[in-house]
């Protein structure tokens, strides 16, 4: 199985674990729920710049998606102009499908809700805008760049579902995975092996600690209560998550 098969798989378990846990145990929906109020660190400026911000993150997005499609056009990469139409597309319309018909969302009481709303098709479009476009480039100092745009936008597109009350952290967590899963569509150039770049490893190990601590500290919240561990824990998933996403890119 190839490096970018292995991804694939290890995206899409990912999700299919959160949709379990943050959807279908009462637990799990307890917690979710709890997301919405946990990011009390931030000042009151912060929070209600999230929904602009959310906003702003999504326009960006697509701007940045269709002018790289457009300059892969010129260029004459028709191919992988239509790849990335077609994973832009697949993580919108497959969001809002699973979303919307194929999974559920079980009843359990105080945390339930009459409707799914697993994954965030926002922070989902977010993140695969950005990570399309550095799909599109080779090594360079401008895809160097762009990694930490992407990963910032994806990263912010992630938590400001929960500061903004507009999704659970689950949504945003789960949206970031499914873009994971859809980049296998992307252009194959995104794929190809890499170098070991000692930049490249230590970013990799971040994400990897950073998700780590994360869980560590959602299992701590979820024994405990603490809103505020539960926020922090929750931050560092979406960096390991956003982080993973834009490295698979």
């Amino acid at each position: 199985m190839s490096r970018s098969a292995i991804r694939t798989v290890v995206f899409a378990v990912g999700f299919v674990i959160v949709y379990a846990a943050a959807v279908l145990t009462p637990l799990g929906q307890q917690l979710d729920a709890a997301t919405l109020g946990a990011f009390g660190w931030l000042s009151p400026v912060g929070r209600r710049a999230a929904g602009p911000l959310r906003d702003l993150l999504a326009v960006a997005a697509g701007v940045v998606a269709i002018a790289t499609v457009a300059w892969l056009l010129i260029r004459r990469r028709s191919v992988d102009a239509m790849r990335i139409t077609i994973a832009v597309a697949a993580v919108a319309g497959g969001g809002e499908l699973l979303k919307q018909f194929a999974l559920g969302r079980p009843w359990y009481g105080d945390f339930g809700y009459a409707q799914n709303t697993l994954p965030s098709v926002h922070a989902a479009f977010v993140a695969v805008g950005f990570t399309a476009a550095l799909s599109a480039l080779t090594d360079s100092w401008r895809r160097r760049l762009l990694s930490w745009v992407a990963f910032v936008a994806a990263f912010l597109a992630a938590l400001v579902g929960p500061v903004s009350y507009a999704h659970r952290a689950g949504d945003s967590l789960a949206a970031l995975l499914l873009v994971g899963v859809a980049e296998l569509l992307l252009p194959a150039r995104s794929r190809a092996p890499r170098s070991r770049h000692p930049l490249r490893v230590i970013a990799a190990a971040a994400a990897g600690l950073a998700a780590a601590v994360g869980i560590a500290f959602v299992v701590v919240a979820a024994r405990t209560g603490a809103d505020d561990v539960l926020g922090v824990g929750v931050t560092l998933l979406f960096a390991g998550a956003a982080a993973s996403v834009t490295l698979a890119a």
